[in-house]
């Protein structure tokens, strides 16, 4: 995809989706309080998980719309940072490793779903540009969430 293309659909799509961030948290976060298991985690967080969600999504939208050679660091910058986070989500001990795929998997489908529903109109080339890049910007957060949480848990 052009670069012009790109800062075209930024114009387009940046703000709803960035508009989109609360209703994500509010249905990942429903899910979580539906499982009987999450309940002292987000006891135990509070408005702080809800923080954190807002800027690991506001970092991914960001990413989506980062044109094509800064792309690379950008991805590996978002893994930093998700190292970084999940590092310290682990010296919380606010959620046992087991209940981590499952936390991890409510988020992806909210996002999905909001990211698809975003680009319904959109013709078949930016919605494969999207999806690639909305997949390439959450694999390389999770990536470095789930290694700096489980660095911290292994060392402790």
């Amino acid at each position: 995809m052009a670069e012009t293309d790109i800062a075209d659909l930024k114009n387009r799509l940046y703000n709803v989706h960035i508009a989109s961030i609360p209703s994500i948290i509010n249905r990942h976060l429903l899910y979580l309080e539906k499982n009987e298991m999450f309940v002292a985690f987000l006891a135990y967080t509070g408005s702080h998980y809800r923080l954190h969600l807002k800027r690991m999504l506001t970092a991914l939208i960001n990413g989506i719309f980062i044109q094509h050679e800064e792309f690379n660091s950008c991805m590996q910058q978002m893994e930093d940072r998700g190292f970084k986070q999940g590092h310290d989500f682990a010296g919380q001990k606010a959620i046992p490793h087991q209940l981590l795929p499952l936390l991890a998997k409510s988020l992806r489908q909210e996002g999905n779903r909001a990211v698809q529903n975003l680009i319904k109109e959109e013709t078949a080339e930016n919605k494969l540009f999207f999806l690639e890049r909305w997949g390439h910007a959450a694999n390389s957060l999770m990536i470095g969430v789930l290694s700096g949480y489980f660095l911290k848990q292994a060392a402790d």
